[in-house]
């Protein structure tokens, strides 16, 4: 069974769609958005661990490509 989808999953697939039909998602957008999404996930990580006034662990699959 696959996992259902929220409704703002279904819309950002929706908008993708349409963008791509309509010929304005260039690289560089598709770029943008997807660095912006990452950098938003990783401050939203580092102020949670803030709040808790904690170090954050370290993402060690990120950084050392030995490690399976």
């Amino acid at each position: 069974m696959a996992p259902a989808l929220t409704v703002p999953q279904v819309r950002q697939e929706l908008a993708r769609i349409f963008r791509r039909a309509s010929g304005c998602d260039t690289e560089a957008r598709s770029s943008r958005e997807r660095t912006r999404w990452l950098e938003r996930n990783e401050l939203a990580r580092l102020y949670h661990y803030k709040a808790r006034n904690q170090l954050p662990p370290l993402k060690i699959r990120q950084y050392s490509p030995l490690i399976q």
